[in-house]
């Protein structure tokens, strides 16, 4: 495997519909993982928590998210963070219930 150095990045749940949400450079929330700040030192880290707490209208369960970044620039994430980062949907999928409609929270027609 190879090394990695550990980057953080702020991350929490959008209050609106519970997607999983990125603080970005720009202080905004971002669905988009790529676009999320990553902060080598802890100041920085601490700031951008300190802030992204104070967003408590907008986002709940506010926490960092430490991930490893290899010397080639890839990315490494803890089982959590993968799951969250595919979303529910996609976590059942992977266990086996391929129609499970996000909408509805129901399986396929007949399966319950």
């Amino acid at each position: 495997m190879a090394a990695t150095r550990p980057a953080y990045l702020v991350s929490a749940s959008r209050l609106s519909d519970g997607a999983v949400v990125y603080l970005g450079a720009d202080r905004r929330w971002t669905e988009r993982f790529e676009q999320a700040a990553r902060h080598d030192e802890t100041a920085p880290r601490d700031e951008a928590l300190a802030f992204a707490k104070t967003e408590e209208a907008r986002v709940c369960n506010v926490h960092v998210v430490e991930i490893g970044v290899t010397a080639e620039g890839g990315l490494v994430l803890s089982a959590r963070e993968r799951f969250r980062r595919a979303g529910p949907a996609r976590v059942l999928q992977s266990l086996g219930y391929g129609d499970f409609d996000r909408a509805t929270g129901s399986g396929p027609a007949g399966s319950e």
